[in-house]
Order: structure tokens, then C-alpha cells, then sequence
């Protein structure tokens, strides 16, 4: 038995699954590390940390707003299109316009918002906005990458993302150094990744000229059909974004400042279980498309098993280094952000198993019980930040970010549970 154990292991690191996967892995060790000490250090140092605050804030009510606009086609693009590989000229000629419509009327919205509660500079808005739009492009059109399971082309994209955008708000932060600067650069940079991201899905998978009307009956039985993932993807942003938003109207700059420091370390070890399960949805698409729920289950576990595990392990490491990792990043001593941070990184093992299961329920069509389970978690997330900000500041929000990943964990687990018990 051992030896057929290691005979397909063997199988799968010779596969072209795990070289792709290798491959955007890479990818993504190279260039991540480099967005994180720019977005972090190289801001920071820049701007400041109460600079910093302003522009924590502005990108956390920019991505709620493209976030909610988004309606969850990129999950169901990746899902159609990985069971029917010929709708992807449909999903890009139709949805993408879609798309870019909704999240500059909502980017116009909470710019408005915020011009008339005077919370955040308005043109630092503006740009924080264009920033995120550009990023919800972009993130679209990797669907079409992970949809045709092409990683190799995704690696291409984060890493040609990653150093445009380094390299344009570097200039930004040159020609004015703050917030404005920087975010007017970054801007600029996702803009040109998102148009030849464009032009390159075009060439590669045969898309012949785009019609000039979008398909209207297709867009909205689509938008009809994804409505429940795009409630799950709200609840995630809110539940990723609204603590800072909150710090800004119960506290102040600095602290969302020293909070966003922290947070940026989280958010970047997420990288981890996303690149590590980037085949999942696809593979598992196809695989309950095909009515092997078996098979299914089984990947699922083993899935969960290896980034539970991974992902614990390294918890444990940043818990133990959280102020020279944080003194670090500060460019000098920050015990608050470093406190903050080994609150923060309990929500690590828990982010990445829930990338396991919100895979696994998308791919089996259960989006709605998916988006209950995740609008469960953000009430309880904006309740705990409610009543813990006002009393322990960044840790209190620190705190609600740990029980909020742990709650959707669990919600999902146990529907995920279920599933598998009706089909034994």
C-alpha cells in the first residue's frame, strides 16, 4: 500500500497540476514579497503612519464598494467556464462591461459618501477608487486563466501586476510624497495590467471580434444565477475591511495606522492557501459536474488537511517573531502593531481552511447556504468590532477579526458535513 501511495504522489509532483501550481506558487514568493514591503515599508516611510491611516481607510471603503458592486461573477466565470469551455467569449464580451459599469457607480457612491461626511480627502478617494476598480479587473480576467486551469498565465499576471504597480506608485510617491501619490500611481499601473490582461485573454483563447451590445438576457441571468456569490464575497469584504472603518470613526489615523501594519501581514500569509488550492474550484467543478461526489469529498479533505496544517504551523512562527516582524516593517519599535499582530494571526489557519470549503460549496452548487454562512459571520464581525473597538481599540478589532474567521469556519464545515453524510 505504501508503495502505491508514493507511486502517486510521485505521478502528481511530474503532473502538470503541480507544476503549474509550482509555478504560480513561485510566481507569487517572488513578487508578494515585494508588494508587502512596498505597500508597508516603503509607505510607511513615505507617508508616514497617520498618512498611512488616511490611505488604509480610503482603499477599505473602496474595495467594499467595487467589492459589493462585483455580484460574484468570478466564481461562477470560473465555474461555467470550467464546465463549458466554449462560453468564454459570452462571459467576457457580456459580463466584464457589466462589471466595470457597476463598480464606477458604486465607486461614485462612496465617494460621495465620504466627500459629504468629510471622513476622507476626495481625491484621495478618486484615487482609491481607481486603484480598486482596476484591481476587480483585473481580478476578473484571471478567472479566464483559472477557469482553463492556465496558472503559468496567471503567474505571468500577478507578477507583471505586481511590478507595474510597484513601480508607478514608487513615481507617484516621488512626485508627492502621500497618499494621493501614492494611490494616483498605483492607479495608473492597474490600469495598464488590466488592458493587457485584456488584450492577452483575447489572443489566447481565439476570441474573435466582441459584439458592440451586451448580450442583456445573458448578463442578467447570470447576475441572477451569481446573486448568492456575490452576498458571500460582500460578507467576506465586510468582514476584511469594515475594522478599519471602524477604527477611523471610533478612533483615529494612527491607530488605523498601527492596525492596518498588522493587518497587511495576515493579509499577504492569505497568498499561501490561495495559491495552494488555485486548481480546486475548477477540479472540483468538473468533478461534481460529472456526478462523482466521492471523489470530490475526498480531494476536499485532504485539501483541508495539508492547509490547516501548513497554516498552523506558521501562525505559530509569526506569533512568536510579532515584534521584530513588526519593528521591522515600522522602520523602528511599534509594540502596538506587534501586539496586534499575534492577536491577528490566529485568524490565519481558520482564512485558509475557509478557502477550502467556500471552493468546495461554490463548486457544488450551494451558494446560497455558502452566502448564509458568510453573512452569519459579518453580523457577528460588525457586532464584536461594535463592542470591542470602543473598549480595546485595534485589539478589540484584532480579536473580532479571529472569532469572525473562526465562526464562518465552522458555519461552512457543517455544511459542507452534511453534504458529504447525504451522499454516503
Amino acid at each position: 500500500m505504501a508503495l502505491v501511495r508514493n507511486s502517486k504522489w510521485l505521478q502528481y509532483l511530474g503532473s502538470p497540476a503541480f507544476i503549474d501550481t509550482g509555478i504560480l506558487g513561485a510566481a507569487n514568493f517572488v513578487v508578494k514579497p515585494l508588494g508587502f514591503v512596498f505597500i508597508t515599508y516603503v509607505c510607511i516611510a513615505s507617508i508616514g503612519i497617520e498618512g498611512y491611516g488616511v490611505m488604509t481607510n480610503a482603499l477599505a471603503i473602496a474595495a467594499i464598494a467595487v467589492g459589493v458592486s462585483t455580484a460574484g461573477t468570478s466564481f461562477y466565470t470560473v465555474r461555467e467556464i470550467a464546465r463549458d469551455k466554449t462560453a468564454v467569449q459570452r462571459f467576457l464580451s457580456s459580463i466584464l462591461p457589466v462589471r466595470l459599469g457597476l463598480s464606477i457607480v458604486a465607486v461614485a457612491g462612496s465617494v460621495t459618501l465620504t466627500w459629504l461626511t468629510m471622513r476622507v480627502d476626495t481625491l484621495v478617494a478618486v484615487a482609491a477608487g481607481a486603484y480598486a476598480i482596476g484591481l476587480g479587473l483585473i481580478e476578473y480576467e484571471r478567472s479566464f486563466f483559472r477557469a482553463f486551469e492556465n496558472l503559468r498565465f496567471e503567474s505571468v499576471s500577478i507578477v507583471s501586476e505586481k511590478l507595474v504597480v510597484i513601480l508607478a506608485g514608487t513615481a507617484g510617491l516621488l512626485v508627492s510624497p502621500t497618499a494621493l501619490g501614492v494611490l494616483a500611481g498605483m492607479s495608473a499601473g492597474a490600469a495598464v495590467v488590466a488592458l493587457a490582461n485584456l488584450k492577452w485573454i483575447h489572443s489566447l483563447y481565439g476570441v474573435g471580434r466582441l459584439p458592440r451590445q451586451i448580450d442583456r438576457a445573458f448578463a442578467k441571468k447570470t447576475l441572477k444565477t451569481a446573486y448568492p456569490l456575490g452576498l458571500a464575497s460582500i460578507f467576506v469584504l465586510l468582514y476584511f475591511r469594515v475594522d478599519s472603518v471602524m477604527l477611523k470613526y471610533m478612533t483615529s489615523d494612527v491607530v488605523v495606522g498601527q492596525y492596518g501594519l498588522a493587518y497587511r501581514v495576515l493579509e499577504s500569509l492569505i497568498t499561501i492557501p490561495a495559491v495552494a488550492v488555485a486548481l480546486l474550484l475548477p477540479r472540483l467543478s468538473f468533478i461534481f459536474g460529472s456526478k462523482r461526489p466521492e471523489s470530490g469529498f475526498a480531494l476536499i479533505r485532504t485539501s483541508l488537511h495539508w492547509t490547516i496544517t501548513i497554516s498552523a504551523v506558521i501562525s505559530c512562527v509569526v506569533f512568536l517573531f510579532s515584534d521584530p516582524i513588526a519593528n521591522v516593517l515600522a522602520g523602528g519599535p511599534q509594540p502596538v502593531s506587534a501586539k496586534a499582530l499575534s492577536i491577528l494571526i490566529w485568524a490565519f489557519p481558520f482564512g485558509a481552511a475557509a478557502f477550502v470549503l467556500s471552493n468546495a460549496l461554490i463548486s457544488m452548487d450551494e451558494q446560497k447556504l455558502l452566502a448564509t454562512a458568510l453573512g452569519v459571520a459579518a453580523a457577528a464581525n460588525i457586532l464584536l468590532n461594535a463592542l470591542l473597538i470602543p473598549r480595546y481599540s485595534l485589539y478589540g478589532a484584532s480579536f473580532a477579526t479571529v472569532a469572525t474567521e473562526l465562526t464562518g469556519t465552522l458555519l461552512m464545515l457543517l455544511v459542507v458535513w452534511k453534504r458529504n453524510r447525504q451522499t454516503v
